[in-house]
């Protein structure tokens, strides 16, 4: 979503490690209030590191609010690189729309929020690089009407193969497990989970 009256810093890169901040007073919106982020990123082979915190209020005539917390990173054995990542996202945000619209089926004054474990590895070959990757999901929303576990695994894989400097073909498989009245698609992440 785009924040308005944003103002940001962005500190120098200092021995791999860089901090960012931005707060947005939004005023008149009628979709989305106040927004805030903060992010710590380190980039120094063979590791990169990133921790991150963003926060969207409701509009003044909602209430709630939308958050998420972000870590991972990737470590790169030169052979393989090996990435990992953990995300929480809470939405009690009652006028957000979007991306950033709350789950249905939520409980009065309840909230969505779901847990993500990722772990993936790529492994160059040539012109090809192959890729996997596992997600776990686990949907910890506050549902009106409690349908059983909506958890959920996500995996898939994929390659990569370079043509030319231009040209890069690449392919993908992958499956997930819907039940409960989740709804989730490969390649889109949280997509909203309904009661069913």
């Amino acid at each position: 979503a785009r924040a308005e009256n944003a103002v940001a810093f962005i500190s120098n890169v200092h021995n791999g490690c860089q901090f960012r901040v931005l707060g947005a007073m939004s005023e008149k919106s009628a979709k989305q209030g106040h927004t805030y982020s903060a992010s710590l990123s380190y980039n120094k082979k063979p590791l990169d590191f990133y921790l991150g915190y963003a926060q969207i209020e409701s509009s003044k005539t909602s209430n709630g609010k939308a958050e998420a917390y972000v870590t991972g990173g990737s470590y790169d054995f030169d052979k393989f690189k090996v990435y990992t990542g953990y995300t929480v996202e809470k939405n009690s945000c009652r006028s957000c729309t979007g991306s950033l619209k709350m789950g249905s089926g939520i409980k009065d004054k309840g909230a969505s929020e779901f847990h993500l474990i990722n772990l993936g590895v790529r492994i160059p070959h040539g012109k090809a690089t192959w890729i996997a990757q596992g997600v776990r999901i686990l949907d910890k929303s506050d549902y009106a009407v409690g349908l059983g576990s909506r958890h959920s695994n996500w995996f898939a894989v994929g390659m990569e193969y370079r043509i030319s400097k231009r040209t890069l073909f690449y392919s993908s498989i992958g499956t997930l497990d819907n039940k409960n009245g989740s709804s989730y698609g490969l390649g889109t992440g949280t997509s909203s989970a309904t009661a069913g």
